[in-house]
């Protein structure tokens, strides 16, 4: 199950990230990480936001019922249980869980730790500080018999020897989401992120779901209450606002699942090491990986002024964004829309993002640093759904720098006889220069033999980054294959929207034929001998009535003969 589109309504100031620090009260030096949006200028503009990377910040656990006719929700309610009497009898139930610290009562979708490695190979101390507040308004208590996660805060680390500009403090949010229809619950999507913070007490708007119904306009939507534009993310009395990521550190978590990962995810990190085991029927999963930089997409332009593909794209509602001066769905020359819920990429995102970028001089707003890692949205299609189907645990990992990408696992080309993965970003970073992007495979084994029908001898892989003006090739040397998993890595392309493709090869081995060999004995080497020439001599012997006749050398009558 694919994540529904959200549509969030807000105030001109929502999500604004202030570049002032809540406790000194003076300006900071700006942060890519504390990059903040514009709003409308005036009504009739049409804006488009891309931030994946703070995406996973809006909300803190929730579970909601929603109620009502077969197209009009007429109740919004939140609950505390699977079994809150007031959520019994729904249409449709939405749920967000943020994993909490395994324990004796919580064994499972919890977090066991969060690790951190230097670039010299150390592992860091990393100390939990516990959850950023002991409750908050929407947490709920799980059910395991319905599926149901335990949802509570977010969880804060210290790492001593790891400090950014903001501390040693950084938040770990494992992220589990789904719906039901009040007898079970199906997980759609399962996500996760690290952020280095800065943590300020006082008195804020927390980051939280809404339940105000007449917002709600269909059964697959999901609303939010606007949050301290101080704050990128909040609790009624704690501030967050993101550092950027030391250098030459590399971060990670353990987690427990039930119910096991499985199929194909995607991550804004590098050089990920990721490991999955069955133990004791649950699935112990660990990753660390090297955070990187992410081009955000922004930029407004009168709607009037759009390209015609995106002006029919807008045209007629439902629209997905904020809304500004107007109502979201309501004539385009009297209100403004910011698309910012960019949280599912397909073709169709793909090349809407194409008609964007040469509005916004095919450059990024900012480069933020980014630590994320999420299950991909879409099925698998082919050989790559066949061969994903025999494995029971994690079928490959693909991280990007990449804006927009491929939504769902890498496509298998059976004519190039290789596997192909879109990105897309702008042609330069923030500060014009080019953007140089990164990619890496992390791919099952067995998943990979599947699909090219490979024996178990070593493979060999190349890489080629294909644009629409001229291809690349990277004859990689980041290939190895250790703990079950093909690791393969591309960097230094170029964008803004190449093709990826791996290409997986391997030699024939020619198998040993066995057979059976008498050996002789060793031949003498032949003398040459003088050769003399024999003198056969014929005798005739006789025996009464009887006569003979013998031939040779030297014959001789037998006993009782004699010669004539």
């Amino acid at each position: 199950m694919s994540l529904k589109k959200v549509a969030i309504t807000v105030l001109t100031a929502s999500l604004l990230i202030s570049l002032q620090s809540p406790a000194l009260g003076e300006v900071a030096k700006p942060i890519d990480e504390q990059w903040k949006r514009t709003a409308a200028s005036k009504p009739g503009q049409y804006g488009i936001l891309i931030q994946q990377s703070l995406e996973l910040l809006r909300f803190s656990s929730y579970l909601i019922s929603l109620d009502g006719s077969k197209d009009k929700v007429e109740s919004v309610i939140a609950c505390k249980s699977f079994t809150d009497p007031l959520c019994a009898k729904t249409v449709v139930q939405q749920m967000s869980a943020n994993l909490q610290l395994c324990s004796e009562k919580i064994t499972s979708e919890c977090v066991t730790g969060m690790s951190a490695r230097n670039a010299a190979g150390k592992e860091l101390k990393v100390n939990y500080e516990g959850p950023i507040e002991s409750s908050l308004i929407y947490d709920f208590a799980g059910d395991a018999t319905k599926g149901l996660p335990t949802g509570g805060p977010p969880l804060i680390f210290s790492i001593p020897e790891a400090p950014h500009a903001g501390g040693d403090k950084y938040m770990l949010k494992v992220e589990m989401q789904g719906s039901g229809n009040g007898s079970v619950l199906v997980i759609g999507r399962t996500r996760a992120g690290i952020f280095p913070v800065l943590i300020t007490s006082g008195k804020f708007s927390p980051s939280k779901i809404s339940i105000d119904t007449p917002t709600y306009t269909s059964y697959n939507m999901i609303n939010g209450d606007s949050i301290d534009p101080a704050c990128q993310f909040a609790t009624a009395t704690k501030c967050l606002t993101i550092q950027t990521f030391p250098e030459g550190v590399a971060f990670g978590f353990n987690a427990k699942f039930k119910n096991q990962l499985t199929g194909w995810w995607h991550g804004r990190f590098s050089t990920p090491e990721i490991t999955s085991e069955i133990k004791d029927g649950l699935m112990n999963f660990s990753i660390i990986a090297n955070p990187i930089k992410v081009p955000t997409v922004f930029g407004w332009v009168d709607t009037a002024s759009l390209p015609e593909d995106l002006k029919l794209r807008y045209s007629k509602p439902p629209r997905y964004g904020s809304g500004y001066f107007g109502p979201i769905n309501g004539d385009l020359s009297q209100t403004s829309v910011l698309n910012d819920t960019n949280s599912v990429f397909t073709d169709d995102t793909l090349a809407e993002l194409k008609s964007w970028l040469p509005l916004l001089g095919d450059r990024a707003a900012a480069m933020p640093s980014a630590w994320a890692i999420s299950t991909i949205d879409g099925d698998a299609k082919g050989d790559v759904e066949r061969c994903t189907k025999l494995e029971s645990g994690i079928a490959g990992l693909v991280t990007t720098n990449a804006s927009m990408y491929s939504s769902g696992p890498p496509v298998f080309n059976t004519e190039s006889q290789s596997l192909e993965y879109k990105v897309a970003a702008p042609h330069l970073t923030s500060t014009g220069e080019n953007l140089l992007g990164s990619y890496d495979l992390v791919m099952n084994s067995q998943v990979a033999r599947c699909m090219y029908g490979f024996s178990k001898a070593p493979l060999k892989a190349s890489i080629s980054v294909i644009s629409t003006s001229e291809k690349t090739t990277v004859e990689t040397s980041f290939l190895n294959e250790n703990n079950g998993f093909i690791k393969l890595s591309a960097n230094g392309f170029q964008y803004s929207q190449p093709t990826i493709r791996v290409k997986l090869t391997q030699e024939k081995i020619v198998e040993p034929v066995v057979t059976t060999t008498t050996v002789a004995e060793p031949v003498k080497e032949a003398v040459a001998k003088k050769v003399v020439k024999k003198i056969v001599k014929t005798i005739t012997c006789t025996k009464g009535k009887l006569t003979r006749k013998l031939s040779g050398t030297a014959p001789k009558c037998p006993v009782g003969y004699r010669a004539r």
